[in-house]
């Protein structure tokens, strides 16, 4: 997952007496695996919620971040992780979370992945996961997010979009929607031009961004700047995206229920009796200069129901 990923686990929460009173008395080690380049540490404000519960790094808790590109060192980089005993390991993406589940079945391990957690063999069931896995699905949003550009861009037809190892429903979503969705392979933030060149010749009439473990928040604006200079309309799922020039975003808002699951989990809970957790709240952001830059008029009737309207 990438970064917003995280902090979508997060969200600030107030700083609570009975948090406070309940200090742990030991250093607790977090292994984190993430199915891409390793962060150097947390978005500041999941830092803040780690210690609205009383936990701050270098005080009472330590991270252990390793990630890594290649789907076939997922495993190697799982058993590192378990050989230093971590009493907890988060995993980001469905991979990183299978390998995590083949290198240990003791040490909890919490995951953030997009795909249904049962229909990928992470869990046995949703409410009861029954193993040392439990966590946090963020959900596939590609048919909301398609029906969005259609909206705006009636005689939208062909929709591209990044394509990388992980499986998606973006096909299947445009074609319900009488569009046709095609991939261009990108492997890492390297093929980030790549794939902004290959959209001159790929025929495209919008582009949908989707989450991934590489991409940063830092890439936001390039992106944007080389689909505003294509005068491409693009949805992602980070209201960042839009911020930085890009014309849509629609994904989950902030939500502080992951760092509580993980706090349960560091205090001694069963992950195997703690239900995976789902967002229940959305944002849907729209940018108008960017709208008016490549020449899209966006409806009244979708203005309204944006959360957020970026107008300069």
């Amino acid at each position: 997952m990438d970064r917003r990923s995280f902090a979508m686990m997060s969200g600030l929460l107030a700083v609570s007496i009975v948090s406070r009173a309940q200090q742990p008395k030991r250093m607790k080690r977090i292994g984190v695996l993430f199915d891409g380049s390793a962060l150097a540490g947390p978005d500041p404000a999941v830092a803040e919620a780690f210690r609205a519960h009383g936990w701050i790094e270098g005080q009472n808790i330590e991270f252990q971040r390793r990630g890594t590109k290649r789907t076939d060192e997922l495993s190697t980089v799982a058993r590192e992780l378990v050989a230093l005993q971590p009493d907890l390991v988060i995993a980001f993406g469905t991979p990183a979370a299978r390998a995590m589940q083949q290198a240990t079945q003791t040490i909890p391990i919490f995951f953030n992945v997009e795909a249904d957690p049962v229909a990928s063999g992470l869990v046995a069931s949703l409410a009861r996961p029954g193993s040392n896995l439990t966590g946090f699905c963020d959900g596939l949003y590609d048919g909301k997010m398609l029906h969005l550009i259609k909206e705006v861009q009636p005689r939208a037809r062909v929709v591209i979009y990044p394509q990388t190892r992980l499986a998606r429903d973006v096909i299947a979503a445009a074609e319900a929607l009488g569009m046709t969705a095609r991939g261009i392979a990108v492997t890492g933030a390297e093929d980030l031009d790549h794939f902004l060149t290959a959209l001159k010749g790929a025929g495209a009439d919008a582009v949908i961004i989707p989450p991934h473990p590489w991409l940063r928040s830092h890439m936001w604006q390039r992106i944007s700047n080389g689909l505003i200079a294509l005068k491409l309309p693009a949805i992602g799922l980070d209201r960042d995206f839009v911020k930085t020039g890009g014309l849509m975003s629609f994904g989950p808002k902030p939500t502080s229920r992951g760092i509580a699951q993980l706090d349960q989990l560091l205090r001694g809970g069963n992950p195997a009796e703690m239900p995976v957790e789902f967002p229940t709240e959305f944002d849907f952001t729209i940018n108008l200069k960017t709208a008016a830059a490549i020449g899209v008029t966006i409806p009244a009737s979708v203005q309204l129901r944006a959360d957020d309207v970026i107008r300069a």
